[in-house]
């Protein structure tokens, strides 16, 4: 017999910074997409972020290096996305 998986939907989040702690914190990726209705660029998590985000306004440390790097991929994300240096036309 298979258990069926509860579909719940996905956590976005549009703050490069928060979105940087949470995949550190829990070990995920975010999935970054450019929202169509303002064209900014936010980061869907499919699991349970909300331990993370109780974490990170606890002031919970983190390895800086590690942090600065995962911000960094998603800022590099972000500047992909949104076209390059130029932008999309």
């Amino acid at each position: 017999m298979k258990k069926k998986k509860n579909k719940q939907q996905s956590t976005i989040l549009d703050s490069a910074d928060l979105s940087a702690f949470v995949s550190l914190f829990q070990k995920i990726q975010s999935v970054p997409f450019l929202r169509a209705s303002d064209h900014r660029v936010c980061f869907a998590f499919d699991d349970d972020i909300s331990p993370a985000i109780a974490a990170f306004y606890q002031n919970v440390s983190v390895p800086i290096v590690d942090y600065v790097k995962a911000l960094k991929h998603l800022r590099s994300a972000i500047f992909s996305l949104k076209g390059g240096a130029y932008g999309k036309k």
